[in-house]
Formats: C-alpha cells, structure tokens, sequence
C-alpha cells in the first residue's frame, strides 16, 4: 500500500471541541508585539527585595503574625527554599521585576501566595490555611499572580540577541565537542504533565487500567538550559512531531535564524525548512561516519534533557504528579514554571537534573513523511557527517612533522584529507 502523505492526513481534533476554547499557550515573542504588552514592557521594575528589607516590605508578615511561613521570608538569614522551591536570590531576582506601582508590600505577598502553591502542588484551602486568608482569596490570588507572570516572558523567555546568538552556537559547539555544532542555536524536546480534570470521575489506577490524560510540553532551550521558546497545552496523543507542525515556532518559522538549525530526537523528522531541525541517524545505521555524528548529537542535544530534568526536580508536583486543575489554566502553570526557571539560571539557583525514564523520550529514530511544505534535512546532515569525518582523517594524516597516517586509513581516505590540508596551507 503505497503511504500516505502528510496533507492528506486526517487533521488533528481541535482542542476548543474539547475544552470549549483553545488552551494552548505559547510564549514565543517576536518583535511583532501589541502595544499592550509594550506600554507593560516599559514600565519601571520594582526595587529587589533586599532593597526593601529595611523598610516596609517587612511590614508584610503583619498581615498575618501568626504564620510562620511569612516569618521565614522576612528573616534575611532563613533558606527560603523548603518552602518555595527558590533560593532567596532567585526571589529577588523575580521582584525586581514583577514588583511595579504603589502598593508593593500586598503584591509580595500574592507572589509568595502563588509560589507556595505552585512548590507543593497543595489544595487551594491548605494555601489558604498556611498563610491566614479566606479560600476565595487564595483562589484568586493564584489566577491572577499566574497572569501577571506569565507576562515576565517578554523579558525572560525569548529568543536570543545577535550578541548572545554568538555565544550560543560556540557553546553548543563545546557541548558537542566539535566545531561543526557551532551552527546549533537551540535543542528541542517535551514531555507529559498528566493531568486530573477537577470535578470529572477518575477511574481508580490499578494495573490495567486506562493511565490519566495528559498534555503536551515542547520546550527550545539554549546551551545553558535557558528555554528561548514554549508551547504547551496540546493533547497527550499527538506525537513530538504533530506538537511542533502546530507550534508558532514552526507556522511562523521564527527560528533558527538563516544557516543555523536545532537539534532534536528521533521523535522529529530532519528538515530543512520550513524549520532547520537535525535529528540523529537510526540505531539500525551502522555507517561509522553516522556513529561519530550521532555521539556528538548526543552531546550536545543533552543540554534540553537536563533542562527538563532541572524543571521536575525543582517542581516535581507539577511535572511528575497528576495536575488536579483544568486544563486551560495548566499551559499558563508551565509557562511560569519556565519563567521561574530561567530566572533561577540567571540568579545562579542551580539545581542538579533528577534522573526520571520519561516514556515519551524517543530513543529510535521514527519514519515520518514530510508535509507539502516541507523539505528534508537529510543532506545537511550527511554534510555535516562527512564534516566530522573528514576532521577526524585529518587529525590522523601526518602533520607537518612527517609523523605517518595509521595503516588501516584508505588510500581515498588518505588522498582526501591531504588534499584538504594542502588546501588549508
């Protein structure tokens, strides 16, 4: 039977037939930005905590003097970190900039609110319960504090400045441990949040039974582990592939920038355009010159892994527990939780990645036919495999010293890479 082409797929369900309105949030920002979000952007952050210390901020722990989580906060010498899951400079960090307008010492303290919530994965009426403030309140304050962070991405999570894009590439390039990454702006991966609908009847979890739903988590991050770009909030069903075909970063091609491109696993096709992907060989493919290229693949490809890593140690509730909320607020969670860790990386709050076997990571590579728009990356990637080869027949030619090439080197092989190093001198 001969294969089916991508367009003549049957389309993906829309998930407004499900949840009655489109849920998926993505954080990429291009410089197209409304005038909203660009009179927020310009406002004046707010000082950072320690700025504060000596004056009124202290004065939050009155709101209620009998909760000793708020007497730990505003004790400069306590860890703040069993309770919120960020070091006290990640805190300040994340004050400077979300602190704005009058009335600074109530907004610390709904931020606190939320990041308590948000560290332990706790009910609405505990929340409530810790800090001393009616259940309504502790609901609304968690929607609105998710809000208004989410709009940190536009100075947080966005693609990289040319002056950045520089270290970048030389960064994936030492990840890799060969010059030929030096063209990687950024890895792509995902994982699964499951997820517990409030409210709906959940069968009970006995071996057999049907696993809880889940949602879709893509993420693009640097070599530092800094994500660029997130798209979250399609079913658990769709593949790796399906996900990034209806992420902006792919419909709008965005990024890599021209002659660059992002590694990702074999869950992903090797394209070319309209996004410049390059996955790993197959398993089954025993070409050495594939091998080699598939090793520093991994290498440097490892830089996503660990940032997913990171981000379930740091907010295991979220990531490696079911998700009691609706499922149009859970994309805006992970996108805070993205914010949050990029603002951690920059206040040097780093955690080591906990070591989970994620089901959805693709270890084989996955034959997927292209979409009509769509042009494979294969070539490229044999050019870059030949690149490294040919590197490495270098390394073992005689040097300017005469020092003799290894017996088991071809004559082809030989010829090849004098011809190069003639070139060269």
């Amino acid at each position: 039977m001969a294969p089916v082409s991508v367009s003549d797929e049957q389309p993906c369900p829309k998930v407004d037939m499900v949840f009655d309105k489109e849920w998926s949030q993505s954080l990429w920002r291009d410089d197209r930005i409304d005038s909203k979000d660009r009179t927020e952007e310009k406002e004046t952050p707010g000082s950072s905590m320690t700025q504060h210390q000596n004056g009124g901020l202290l004065q939050c722990s009155k709101l209620n003097p009998s909760s000793p989580i708020l007497k730990v906060f505003c004790d400069p010498e306590r860890d703040t970190y069993p309770d919120y899951r960020l070091k006290r400079e990640s805190l300040n960090y994340l004050f400077s900039l979300a602190l704005t307008g009058q009335d600074r010492q109530t907004a610390t303290f709904k931020i606190l609110v939320f990041i308590y919530w948000l560290a332990h994965g706790t009910s609405y009426k505990t929340v409530s319960e810790t800090f001393g403030i009616p259940l309504s309140n502790a609901t609304s304050i968690v929607r609105d504090v998710a809000d208004k962070l989410v709009k940190l991405s536009l100075k947080i999570v966005n693609k990289p400045s040319s002056g950045e894009l520089a270290l970048t590439v030389e960064g994936f390039g030492k990840l890799a441990h060969h010059p030929v990454f030096e063209k990687a702006v950024g890895a792509i991966g995902g994982c699964h949040v499951r997820v517990k609908i409030p409210g709906a009847p959940q069968p009970q979890q006995c071996p057999g039974d049907r696993p809880l739903p889940t949602i879709n988590f893509q993420g693009v991050c640097d070599h530092t582990g800094s994500f660029i770009d997130v798209f979250a909030g399609l079913p658990g069903s769709m593949t790796d592939v399906r996900v990034l075909r209806h992420s902006p970063l792919y419909k709008c091609a965005l990024y890599p920038p021209p002659g660059c491109f992002l590694l990702g696993n074999g869950g992903y096709p090797c394209l070319q355009t309209p996004v410049c992907l390059i996955t790993p060989y197959s398993k089954s493919d025993q070409n050495p010159a594939h091998v080699q290229f598939n090793q520093h693949h991994a290498m440097a490809l490892s830089s996503i892994e660990r940032t997913f890593g990171i981000m379930k140690k740091r907010w295991h509730t979220i990531f490696l527990q079911p998700l009691e909320l609706h499922p149009s607020f859970i994309p805006k969670v992970l996108a805070v939780c993205t914010v949050l860790h990029n603002i951690c990386l920059r206040s040097g709050d780093v955690l080591e990645p906990v070591k989970i076997e994620d089901g959805s990571k693709v270890t084989e590579v996955l034959k997927e036919w292209l979409a009509s728009n769509e042009t494979s990356g294969e070539a490229l990637r044999d050019s870059l495999a030949k690149q490294i080869s040919t590197m490495k027949c270098m390394a073992t030619v005689k040097d300017e010293r005469g020092t003799s090439a290894p017996a088991n080197m071809t004559a082809v092989q030989k010829e090849h890479a004098y011809n190069i190093v003639v070139m060269e001198h």
